[in-house]
């Protein structure tokens, strides 16, 4: 356990002023020289309650003013002695503030300005009376009182006591001291707060204890607040790449491994390398730690590189057998093996539990690493020194299952190895097994930049069949560049066929480059001039680049020469026609693939989509209900007809229909977005989370898939969680209007005024309907900007074609202007509209009777009252006109 406070000048602090307010003031500013180190500068860590994981975490401070006791529970590293040393520091802070550093008359005299906070190593302590721990931590600061002073301070005082470390109690007195410090947390009537940390995975078995006090998680650092915290801290340009491999992260998921990886990053000793040796680097870095507060602590050291290499006997053992965790009998076992019987294996399981890259599980009776990226690592560092021994990695990579098992692992072992050129070729060998070459691929992709892969591979010396074989594994990996230039060298060694000229055309396709595209399958048509693959694709390729009527000749031809058999040509020609917006040629293209092919589902369902895009949705049904009588199991026809039924307001047919075709294929986002929006229309809403849910999870970029979610927790209820997915959805299609115009509204609903307002001008900009002018006149308002809120009304009554509701919403903010003929012409303008528009009538009474026209007043209140007789508001202005009128039976009839 780190010592996070401890004055450091050996001087004492004078005490000859007198007075227990100037001892303690002392305390305080000594503890206060010595702030708290911070894990993670910038991010401040918070608990989650331990038996939920929807609810919002809060600060240990905000958790302590709520119930005075609290266990802070987190993995090895994760940064709860850092957090119980901030909250002793800003305790101390505010009571010397509040009360004793200020002079007599100018004190609080409120109790939580004049706590007295303690920070207790529990791996170091001896005698947990307070007045005990008191009386060392004044002396500790350099503040010498008499042992009956520290007494009468512990009794007059409030103090907080931070314990750190039930799980480093000295393992002779664990328990006796647990029970000790249980019964002076639990002490009926004790003015005093406590705070304590324990490892989870070794608080079970204090757990019974600690029954009164709340128990709280450390909520994990996020991805994104670590990304930022390294990229303010970190300098080194070329670390970027590095930072984007998924590994990076996992390994780093506790504070304490993340700072590890500052450090490697920023240690000037350490040249940039790969993947690999960073993530052994943050390894090692960690085991240090372990090893220095083992010294320091006087126990027994154990060299950091015996632990990685007992992590990586583990890591083999555990890879080997296939499984995920061991007990600790196995592990002691693996550790025995490799240290020999002389030496006692459990000190040395624990140092590796204390580094938290394993930990602790089924109440610690076994042992598992903490993320794969930690197994993968080790498992990595494990084959090095099994090839730096002499050893072959022929057994790691023979097979499917080997490969599967061990190609991970090799990804890191070929950044860990010093000649990585030989290691490339190892993997490899001859170039000419694909599934080793796709292997190779990814040991470049993961521990090499990508400017380098070409330099690397040039350097190789590889044959032309194994350039090939490097292109078609980049192209599947989705490195279509790197892919390119594997095929030209392949094309430039002698390959210079139609196939490899094809391949090249589809990548460069992919890639957006469609003259290049086009340029490869003319190429791969003059080697084969009557391949009507080529043909097609030569014409989607210049479709793409806007050629249409070249693209249009070219199709049209591969449709002479297949005749009959040239229904997916024409197919893809109707697409084309889509595309270009001439649906009527798109249309007849489709209608004719479909009727040389009557049993295709797949020219129905397309056929069927134009028809709706035309507007005409009953053909359309026709067409998909077809498709769905020649294929019942299609998920896209499903699909495309619960469009159409939701566009015809037949929500829970169109639901069968989403729901049948996410059923067929749940690897399909867009249908559980589908599904998941009418189920939300329909106000089933376990359902429609369900869903949604399921759509995000197989697409995370689906920026619908958060807008429709985002529209659910609004509905539900839950502003906060709606606007996190608005903006999640704005972020992914910032230039979607109704993304902006949601995210406004989820503001509002958090009263954030300001930024609903920004949100809701951005959604006006990207697009002008009467829907976001009126959201937004309704934000201004709310703010007081009466004259823009006007203004906005304005567009919206002119795109609604004077939409009454907007004209009376108008109305009411014009006599809030002083606006009054405005009001009324706007109120008189709606109900020309709708004259049983009930509140229009009482506000044109209300206005009425601000001018003195007691009886129009009357008159309006009156049919006001007779549209919506159960409307209070509206029966007592009728009664108060009626009685400013003089009519005080009609006055009193209606009350």
């Amino acid at each position: 356990m780190t010592t996070y406070i401890r004055r450091t000048d050996p001087s004492p602090v004078p005490t000859d002023a007198g007075g227990d307010a100037h001892h303690i003031a002392a305390y305080l500013q000594a503890l206060l020289q010595q702030a708290p180190s911070t894990e993670l500068p910038g991010v401040a860590l918070r608990l989650a309650r331990a038996d939920t994981s929807n609810v919002p975490g809060i600060s240990v401070q905000e958790a302590l003013d709520a119930t005075g006791k609290i266990v802070v529970l987190g993995r090895a590293g994760s940064g709860k002695s850092a957090m119980l040393a901030s909250v002793v520091s800003a305790v101390a802070r505010r009571s010397l503030d509040a009360h004793f550093g200020r002079p007599d008359g100018d004190r609080s005299l409120s109790l939580e300005d004049q706590c007295i906070p303690l920070f207790v190593e529990l791996a170091e302590a001896d005698g947990l009376h307070l007045s005990d721990l008191l009386h060392r931590s004044f002396t500790r600061m350099g503040v010498r009182v008499p042992s009956a002073c520290a007494e009468r301070l512990a009794e007059e005082y409030p103090l907080l006591v931070a314990y750190d470390g039930l799980d480093e109690l000295r393992a002779d007195r664990r328990l006796e001291t647990a029970a000790e410090i249980a019964s002076t947390v639990a002490r009926p009537g004790s003015p005093h707060r406590f705070l304590l940390s324990c490892r989870e995975d070794e608080f079970p078995m204090y757990s019974v204890w600690f029954e009164e006090c709340e128990i709280r998680h450390i909520e994990p650092v996020t991805q994104e607040q670590a990304h930022e915290y390294l990229t303010a801290t970190v300098q080194r340009a070329d670390c970027e790449w590095r930072l984007r491999d998924d590994r990076v992260w996992g390994f780093t998921a506790t504070v304490g491994a993340l700072n590890c990886l500052r450090r490697e990053l920023t240690d000037a000793k350490v040249p940039a390398g790969t993947t690999g040796k960073l993530l052994l680097g943050i390894g090692r870095k960690v085991l240090l730690q372990v090893e220095g507060r083992r010294r320091t602590r006087g126990g027994d050291a154990v060299q950091s590189r015996t632990l990685v290499r007992l992590l990586a006997a583990l890591a083999f053992s555990m890879r080997t057998e296939g499984v995920a965790q061991i007990s600790r009998d196995q592990a002691c076992s693996v550790i025995t093996a490799a240290l020999g019987d002389d030496v006692s294996p459990e000190p040395h399981l624990e140092l590796l539990l204390d580094s938290g890259l394993i930990e602790g599980t089924d109440a610690r009776r076994c042992v598992r690493f903490r993320d794969t990226a930690i197994d993968e690592t080790f498992s990595a560092y494990a084959l090095l020194l099994h090839v730096e021994s002499g050893g072959s990695l022929t057994e790691y990579v023979d097979t499917e299952v080997d490969r599967e098992c061990w190609g991970a692992p090799l990804t890191l072992l070929y950044g860990l190895h010093p000649e990585r050129g030989a290691m490339l070729r190892a993997v490899m060998g001859d170039g000419r097994n694909p599934a080793l070459v796709r292997l190779a691929v990814r040991c470049l992709a993961a521990n090499e930049p990508k400017e380098e892969w070409g330099r690397i591979t040039a350097q190789a010396e590889l044959d032309v069949s194994a350039h090939l074989y490097l292109g078609t594994a980049f192209a599947e990996l989705g490195h279509h560049d790197q892919a390119v230039l594997e095929l030209g060298r392949a094309v430039g060694g002698g390959l210079d066929n139609a196939e490899v000229h094809a391949r090249l055309g589809t990548l460069h396709q992919t890639r957006g480059d469609h003259l290049a595209a086009r340029q490869e399958f003319e190429l791969a048509l003059e080697r084969e001039p009557a391949n009507t693959a080529y043909k097609r694709h030569l014409g989607i390729s210049l479709a793409l680049d806007r050629q249409y009527e070249l693209a249009t000749a070219r199709l049209r031809e591969v449709i002479a020469d297949l005749k009959g058999d040239c229904a997916l040509t024409q197919h893809e020609l109707g697409g084309i026609y889509t595309r270009q917006g001439r649906p009527i040629d798109a249309k007849e293209q489709l209608q004719e693939a479909a009727d040389l092919i009557p049993g295709s589902a797949l020219y129905r369902t397309s056929l069927g989509a134009v028809l709706a895009a035309s507007g005409d949705l009953d053909a359309a049904a026709t067409q998909l209900r077809t498709a769905l009588e020649r294929d019942p199991e299609y998920a896209a026809a499903h699909n495309e007809l619960g469009a159409v039924l939701q566009q015809q307001e037949q929500l829970e047919e169109a639901l069968v229909h989403y729901s049948r075709a996410a059923d067929l294929r749940p690897g399909e986002p867009v249908y559980h977005r589908n599904a998941g929006a009418v189920l939300r229309v329909l106000c089933r809403t376990s359902g429609a989370e369900r869903e949604l849910t399921t759509a995000i999870e197989l697409d995370a970029s689906y920026a619908d898939a958060y807008n429709e979610l985002g529209a659910l927790m609004l509905q539900t209820d839950r502003p906060a969680a709606a606007l996190e997915n608005f903006q999640r959805a704005v972020e992914l299609a910032p230039a979607q209007a109704q993304y902006h115009l949601r995210t406004g509204i989820a503001y509002r609903a958090l009263k954030q005024s300001a930024q609903a307002i920004r949100a809701l001008e951005i959604a006006a900009s990207l697009e002008a309907t009467a829907d976001t002018h009126g959201v937004l006149a309704e934000a201004y308002s709310e703010n007081g900007r009466l004259l823009e809120a006007l203004q906005q009304y304005r567009w919206a009554v002119e795109l609604s074609d004077g939409l009454p509701s907007y004209l009376l919403n108008a109305a009411l903010v014009q006599r809030r202007a002083g606006m009054p003929a405005e009001a009324e012409a706007s109120l008189q303008r709606a109900l020309a509209t709708d004259s049983a528009l009930a509140d229009a009538h009482y506000e044109l009474g209300a206005l009425r009777e601000e001018q003195g026209c007691i009886q129009d007043a009357l008159t309006s209140y009156t049919r006001a009252s007779e549209l919506a007789p159960d409307i209070t508001r509206y029966l007592v202005a009728l009664s108060r006109s009626a009685r400013k009128a003089g009519d005080l039976q009609r006055a009193t009839t209606v009350i």
